[in-house]
């Protein structure tokens, strides 16, 4: 069964200003590919970051991209925050940022937020 996917806005700008279309399309494919699999899927397309903190990560165009998400039921995944990169390693201040809104999230703070079958035919059919 899908996942729902709900992916705050500050993400949602992020996928907006990657480079290419090649990039969003890739990117696309991806959040369907966890949007199908949810916790299920695992290394090496996803990692734990902290606690509750996953990491849906992969390359394009020699770009790190990590998009940082977590599951507060079940079949619901909550993207919080994305970057894109040019070394493997994730900077301790998105990790920071990416934990910040999940806690915001959790305890109720609203957040501009689109569900991803929505986000996704705005984005990726211009």
């Amino acid at each position: 069964m899908p996942n729902n996917i709900v992916v705050v806005e500050s993400v949602s700008k992020f996928l907006d200003k990657l480079i290419t279309m090649k990039e969003q399309a890739f990117v696309a494919r991806r959040i369907e590919l966890l949007k199908e699999m949810g916790n299920d899927l695992g290394p090496p397309h996803t990692e734990k970051v902290r606690g509750k903190l996953r990491e849906l990560r992969f390359t394009c165009n020699k770009k790190y991209i990590r998009l940082f998400y977590f599951s507060p039921q079940q079949g619901q995944l909550i993207i919080v925050h994305g970057i894109a990169k040019k070394s493997n390693k994730i900077p301790e201040q998105d990790i920071e940022t990416a934990l910040r809104r999940m806690n915001d999230y959790v305890i109720g703070i609203p957040r501009e937020a689109v569900h991803w079958d929505i986000l996704s035919e705005v984005l990726f059919t211009r």
